[in-house]
């Protein structure tokens, strides 16, 4: 994909890349969903097999700064040119609450894809440009179509910020009506939203407008 060389060629990402050259790391979500919408990226994500202790060792041998705030739910955020990109490892959710996920990591991304939102956020890219898309998000993205993977039910109980981030992505990407089954569901759980703290809230809220 001949957009993705743009950001493959950013000074910081290829100093990420180059640190895990023997290990995988690949570019993740919102960064690979605008890229290959043609869209200016704001957030650059990665996704990697390794675990948080292994990233730490990697960012140290290649002496790339870090903070490790978000150690626990497998997030490590290399430092760069005083920009922020976060590296988190591959996990699933064992159990969640509405707001906060207990994860066990994994090795395989068709686990990590599977616990994402919706599927135009669970397509992958590694150095050579190579695009995985465990999700079938591509095809969603190109129809317009806002889908959870798998149950909206599940997706949003698990976080009900989520409910947000529908409308948000809905608004920029649709090109179809609700699906009645979202919408209900939505309704079904929209006090949900009273468990997220204010600031969660209101960084989606800004991202809508």
């Amino acid at each position: 994909m001949d957009h993705l060389k743009k950001i493959l060629q950013l000074p910081e990402v290829e100093k990420v890349f180059n640190a895990f050259s023997e290990n995988s790391i690949f570019l993740v979500g919102g960064c690979v969903r605008d890229t290959l919408m043609n869209k200016s990226v704001t957030d650059i994500d990665f996704a990697t097999p390794c675990e948080p202790l292994e990233v730490i060792e990697i960012l140290n041998k290649s002496e790339i700064k870090y903070v490790d705030i978000g150690i626990k739910f497998g997030t490590v955020t290399a430092i760069i040119d005083d920009k922020k990109y976060e590296i988190t490892s591959f996990r699933k959710d064992i159990s969640t609450d509405g707001r906060h996920a207990e994860v066990e990591f994994s090795k395989e991304m068709e686990a990590d894809a599977a616990r994402r939102d919706f599927t135009i956020n669970a397509i992958y890219a590694d150095m050579e440009g190579r695009v995985f898309d465990p999700q079938n998000g591509i095809l969603d993205l190109q129809n317009g179509r806002i889908r959870f993977i798998g149950s909206p039910e599940k997706r949003i109980q698990e976080d009900y910020l989520r409910i947000l981030r529908y409308f948000r992505f809905f608004a920029q990407y649709s090109l179809l009506d609700h699906e009645k089954e979202v919408i209900k569901t939505i309704k079904q759980y929209i006090n949900g939203i009273n468990k997220i703290s204010k600031e969660r809230v209101f960084n989606e809220l800004e991202k809508i407008l």
